[in-house]
Parts: C-alpha cells; sequence; structure tokens
C-alpha cells in the first residue's frame, strides 16, 4: 500500500494535537507522482499472482479534485494532451 500526502499550508489543532502543514505546490508534479505509484504498484502486483495493492491520496488541497478555472478552454499541458472538463465527481459523476 502506497499512502500519498498531497497538502497545501495550514496551521491547526486537532484533538487538541498542533499540525502545521508546508505548501508543497507543483500540483501537477505531485498529480504525476501520484500516476506513477500506481504504475508502479500495478507492476508489483501483477508479478505476485493472489496478491493486492493500493495508493491511497489524502489530500487538503482541492485543486487535486476540481476542474481548473480556464474559463471552459482546455488546460494544455506539458506533455501536450490537454486537460478536459472531464473530470469525476464521487457524488455526482462526470462533471
Amino acid at each position: 500500500m502506497e499512502l500519498k500526502y498531497l497538502v497545501r499550508l495550514w496551521h491547526g489543532e486537532v484533538a487538541g494535537e498542533r499540525f502545521e502543514l508546508k505548501n508543497q505546490g507543483a500540483q501537477d508534479i505531485r498529480a504525476y507522482d501520484v500516476v506513477k505509484d500506481i504504475a508502479r504498484v500495478e507492476r508489483f502486483v501483477a508479478g505476485r499472482p493472489g496478491s493486492n495493492g493500493a495508493v491511497v491520496c489524502l489530500a487538503n488541497d482541492s485543486s487535486y479534485w476540481r476542474a481548473p478555472a480556464t474559463g471552459g478552454r482546455p488546460m494544455p499541458t506539458r506533455s501536450g494532451s490537454t486537460k478536459g472538463p472531464c473530470w469525476r465527481d464521487p457524488v455526482r459523476g462526470v462533471r
């Protein structure tokens, strides 16, 4: 199991414990890191019949689950592809 923490700046206290999260930024790079981790876990599991794997991401940065604000235009990426309007919402489906 791979666990990723994708965080933005936040300082606060929860149940008496103090937290000070630093801003990681570079959301495009961190998201690609997650994709690479998924591929690595898939390769690991494929080579071990009967095994399982998972990648879990925890994020307090909404840019990981919200579509970018582009005025409805596709957002070009470094790879030459585009991030279109097809974002998956776990409750409402594709938006």
